[in-house]
């Protein structure tokens, strides 16, 4: 074993043991790690957007504003989302008045309004899009 998987070594086991320790600590002062909440409406998003905060939104895009930026609309609300091609189902075509489910992240950046980074797309329950 090299100098350099030794220390590597040392480091992960490091970090390891400081993150079990963390974890464990329940006295006063202690920091939990933040509760994996997923929103499920606009209005969850846009009430406290938290960058990297997972969501799973049911809705339907309403209009595509760029390449791959499109508005997405729930009964609570609308939202600019980003959609990579190769995200959407393949085979079948989403329109206005097509119900999708969105799995993906919350994404704020400074001074611009939160959007929604689609991780995946999947057409949703037959009903009629929110109005």
């Amino acid at each position: 074993m090299n100098k350099y998987h030794r220390m590597t070594g040392a480091a992960l086991l490091a970090l390891a043991a400081a993150t079990t320790a963390w974890s464990q600590f329940t006295g006063p002062g202690a920091q939990q790690p933040p509760a994996s909440v997923v929103l499920r409406t606009v209005a969850e998003v846009l009430r406290k957007p938290i960058d990297d905060q997972p969501v799973q939104l049911t809705g339907s895009l309403v209009r595509q504003t760029g390449r791959e930026t499109f508005v997405f609309r729930d009964a609570t609300g609308e939202i600019q989302v980003e959609i990579d091609r190769e995200d959407f189902p393949a085979g079948q075509p989403v329109g206005p008045d097509t119900i999708v489910v969105i799995d993906g992240e919350v994404d704020t950046r400074f001074m611009r309004k939160p959007e929604i980074d689609v991780e995946r797309l999947r057409i949703g329950p037959a009903t009629s899009a929110p109005r």
